[in-house]
């Protein structure tokens, strides 16, 4: 499910003036609390045929922790919620061990949860984290500020996922990159940043809901997106462009901002023009503007 559309579901059921709906995570200023949640569904999110039960958990845990550091925040605490299949519960024992080990290497402590009984594994989880500092939000974003991704590659977990599914040989890093993402590569200071957003659903999909909660007009430069070598062998295998890697990639885990001054070692491929009430979203190629056809977006669906 896409933010966007998992962000009209969820005010359906939480009432569309909430004032908690429509960031990575919820927080709760009271207590100062950071809270996001994220499950995942057997033949939805992941498959046993490329991946092991443990990489499962692992990525599950990656998928929340990402959350939590795009508000600009450190993840403590967490809540495993899981659905086993009968006869299968050494798969089950194998996720949950992806998660403890994920949670040893990064100091998160589990705090309780449920498990039931299911036809497919389902599993969930709830993380909690504290901010440190600034509250990042995607309403932040200001005219003048520079749009920034860390040297990581968008389009490298679409890549992987790819020649997973066709069980390619080589193609080591996009495969490490779906399998085993890791946000904690990517910390970066809260200071000089206005907005921010987790790369879940790819880049063109975040850089419009930054542009339409924000209210502002963003531009890219696809040209100043690096290019994996592994993106382009893809593409040249499946006969796609590189913008659909580059623009479509899903589950990347990693967080793009907003900023007056980026974080050093991250690569600026864009900025903030004008305020714009309904926001806008343009992308460039050097001088060209291109459209983006949105049937290479991530879905779940």
């Amino acid at each position: 499910m896409s933010d966007k559309t998992e962000w009209s579901f969820i005010q359906l059921s939480a009432g569309k003036n909430n004032p908690y709906i429509g960031d990575d995570c919820v927080y709760l200023k009271d207590e100062n609390l950071l809270i996001t949640t994220d499950h995942m569904v057997e033949n939805v999110h992941f498959d046993f045929s490329f991946m092991t039960p443990e990489e499962v958990g692992k990525r599950l845990m990656a998928a929340n922790t990402s959350d939590i550091i795009s508000m600009g925040g450190t993840a403590e605490k967490y809540l495993l919620n899981i659905a086993i299949p009968k006869e299968r519960s050494e798969e089950g024992k194998k996720i949950i061990e992806g998660i403890n080990k994920y949670a040893e290497k990064h100091s998160l402590m589990p705090i309780g949860g449920d498990t039931t009984g299911g036809a497919l594994f389902f599993i969930g989880i709830t993380m909690f984290g504290k901010p440190n500092g600034k509250i990042l939000t995607r309403n932040g974003c200001r005219a003048g500020d520079k749009i920034a991704i860390p040297n990581a590659y968008p389009g490298l977990s679409k890549a992987g996922l790819i020649n997973l599914q066709k069980k390619r040989e080589g193609f080591e890093e996009s495969k490490k990159r779906f399998l085993t993402p890791e946000p904690y590569d990517f910390i970066f200071a809260n200071k000089d940043i206005n907005g921010a957003i987790d790369i879940s659903d790819g880049l063109y999909s975040e850089l419009k809901l930054l542009s339409e909660m924000s209210k502002v007009e963003i531009e890219v430069d696809i040209d100043k997106i690096p290019v994996h070598e592994e993106i382009r062998k893809t593409a040249e295998l499946e006969n796609l462009n590189i913008t659909a890697f580059l623009l479509g990639s899903g589950e990347e885990f990693f967080t793009m901002v907003s900023a007056e001054k980026i974080p050093e070692g991250w690569i600026e491929i864009g900025y903030v023009k004008q305020k714009s009430e309904k926001g806008k979203l343009t992308i460039k190629n050097g001088n060209e503007t291109i459209l983006f056809d949105e049937k290479h977006l991530y879905s779940h669906f």
